[in-house]
């Protein structure tokens, strides 16, 4: 039983690990890495805050979009990468 609590603990440490890598990474992504944490913070809990007012799909969304065309340029790059890659 206390083997099978202890794997449970890691597994779940394993996965906050990895949640919390890639929360970083999308920091690194936006370009933000430079900034100080105080920084971070309140520009996460300003945005959190517009996302719970009363426009808040809106600004959900023109979020997601912004994100979504981030995603897909590093995408291509990617792609394009790979098949330079490839053709060499």
């Amino acid at each position: 039983m206390e083997r099978m609590q202890a794997r449970a603990y890691q597994e779940a440490r394993t996965l906050d690990t990895r949640s919390k890598i890639q929360l970083g990474g999308l920091i690194v992504l936006a370009g933000l890495e430079g900034e100080d944490s105080a920084v971070l913070l309140g520009l996460l809990i300003t945005n959190a805050r517009l996302l719970a007012g009363p426009d808040g799909s809106i600004t959900r969304e023109r979020f997601r979009q912004a994100g979504d065309q981030v995603f897909k340029a590093r995408q291509a790059e990617k792609s394009q990468r790979t098949t330079k890659l490839t053709s060499s």
